[in-house]
């Protein structure tokens, strides 16, 4: 009879050691078992959605790149929350510990091979898909198996936004105004975590989109993702009417001083004597203002 309590004593025991091992598993350091569950945002001040627009399709077509510092991989957004699946099953990243944080960098557009990114070259025409193409996305967090699971990432290029509007005696001839964006560097390098201008290069034009909607009041509006710049005593905004007639604004001082991850807005008054513009600074996330309208293509 005793002997029979001393089994059972054991075998609860073990039962139980088993139990409890499993339970605790998950909170043992050193752990790489489990795959990492994340999340891609984009930070803003006021919302948190993701893309050139802020909003991912989450059809699988969008691919970031996410690095533990030792392994990169690539993961599929699968909905237009941010949602992350692993590209590859066998590639996926894991957990390095069950209760200690550790450091992810992500970036979207994903690279080849996961590379680390080193350069970003922006579109000439954006009045297409140009636009999308030209956003760079990255971000750094601390995240943890029991913690956090949220990558917020930042837009890296500055959004350029170019209002339009008549004087009156001009608001006919603005219809169906061209507009180009001039003497901008479209490549730059990735220094300390941020993009700049490379140096050198020759500066060039852009095509700016045009949106569906103009701001109230105005006749047009524009939007361009530029390389992080400044552009001083040249022409910078170049408009270009029905009846032919050309309208140039150059900058002086900061007003042309394109500031990354940050809107960059340009009021423009067409009329007598010429042209009138005034500049406004965002230095915050896109979206996080009421200019921005926030919607999918």
């Amino acid at each position: 009879m005793k002997k029979q309590n001393v089994w059972a004593l054991c075998l609860a025991g073990i039962a139980c050691l088993i139990s409890c091992t499993n339970e605790g598993e998950e909170l043992l350091p050193g752990n790489t078992k489990f795959p990492m569950e994340l999340t891609a945002v984009v930070k803003t001040e006021s919302l948190t959605r993701a893309s050139a627009d802020n909003v991912w399709t989450g059809d699988g077509t969008e691919r970031i790149s996410v690095s533990d510092g030792n392994k990169a991989a690539a993961y599929t957004i699968i909905d237009a929350a941010g949602g992350l699946v692993p590209a590859v099953e066998s590639e996926q990243l894991y957990w390095a510990s069950g209760t200690e944080a550790q450091e992810i960098t992500a970036w979207y557009p994903a690279t080849a091979g996961n590379a680390q990114l080193e350069n970003w070259s922006v579109q000439s025409d954006q009045s297409g898909m140009g636009y999308q193409q030209s956003d760079l996305l990255m971000g750094t967090a601390s995240v943890a198996l029991q913690g956090n699971h949220v990558l917020p990432l930042q837009h890296q290029t500055a959004k350029m936004i170019v209002h339009l509007q008549g004087d009156g005696t001009t608001d006919a001839d603005l219809e169906g105004a061209v507009l180009k964006i001039n003497n901008v560097v479209l490549e730059g390098a990735l220094s300390g975590g941020s993009l700049k201008a490379k140096e050198g290069v020759a500066s060039s034009s852009v095509i700016p989109r045009q949106r569906d909607e103009a701001l109230i009041n105005y006749i047009a509006s524009f939007e361009a993702l530029l390389i992080p710049q400044l552009v001083a005593d040249k022409v910078l905004i170049e408009v270009s009417t029905q009846s032919g007639k050309s309208y140039k604004y150059t900058p002086t001082g900061n007003d042309g001083l394109l500031e990354g991850t940050a809107q960059n807005i340009y009021y423009v008054i067409v009329g007598k004597p010429g042209i009138s513009v005034q500049v406004k600074k965002e230095g915050s996330q896109w979206g996080s203002d009421g200019d921005q309208t926030v919607n999918a293509d």
